[in-house]
């Protein structure tokens, strides 16, 4: 992987919108239970 400042940015992003996703569904989780 090439370490510029335009994919480590890109890189972030995407790590962001992870985070977010799993937060959701670990809510959505626990609201079910």
């Amino acid at each position: 992987m090439p370490k510029n400042m335009r994919s480590s940015q890109k890189g972030k992003c995407i790590h962001l919108l992870l985070f977010l996703a799993t937060m959701i569904i670990r809510l959505k989780a626990t609201i079910q239970s």
